[in-house]
């Protein structure tokens, strides 16, 4: 199944990049993960020295690169071009958008613009974690998903905003939230 045009230039802009410009275009940089012990270091103390040596041990798992791409192929000093960073968004939102419509088959029935936002909401989050007993990622949305469901998209908004994923991810939840509140796309929060 091809992946919506719009729900590709959102996930792209909200997930963003990291790297540099190159003449011969955008180098994308593989990156620790920001909840990861090494991101924290790295964040850390503004008197350390610039060039002080890493501490031994220090993960920085889960690794990302591109456009929000985790995996056991990402790794410390890899570097992708575009066109890599591209075909693996388009991959992973299709393995994402797979699984979404598996476990909640009942989203088909949404119009495109509340369909694009849980689709994005679970790019960013993920599922559920099925090694843990809580659940976690978008599956722990649990009154909001009912909401959606059963077509009372106010509430179901206000339950996304009310969210630890809201102030984690700012303006990306606000967007979201409104289009699923209103069904309308691109609006400016």
């Amino acid at each position: 199944m091809a992946v919506d045009p719009e729900l590709l230039k959102d996930v792209k802009r909200d997930e963003g990049r990291v790297g540099r410009s190159t003449p011969q275009g955008f180098v994308h940089t593989a990156y620790p993960d920001p909840l990861s012990a090494l991101a924290a270091w790295l964040r850390g103390d503004k008197r350390r020295p610039l060039k002080s040596p890493r501490p031994a041990g220090l993960s920085g798992a889960p690794w990302t690169i591109g456009y929000g791409h985790t995996g056991p192929d990402v790794f410390e000093g890899l570097e992708w071009g575009e066109v890599q960073a591209q075909a693996a968004l388009e991959r992973d939102l299709e393995a994402h958008n797979d699984t979404l419509a598996r476990v909640a088959p009942w989203i088909a029935n949404l119009d495109p613009v509340r369909r694009r936002a849980l689709q994005n909401m679970h790019f960013n989050l993920g599922w559920d974690n099925p090694r843990t007993p809580k659940l976690e990622g978008l599956a722990g949305f649990v009154r909001t998903l009912g909401m959606i469901r059963s077509g009372d998209y106010a509430t179901a908004s206000a339950g996304m905003l009310a969210s630890l994923w809201a102030r984690q991810v700012g303006s990306r939840a606000a967007r979201l939230a409104q289009e699923m509140k209103t069904g309308r796309y691109g609006l400016k929060t």
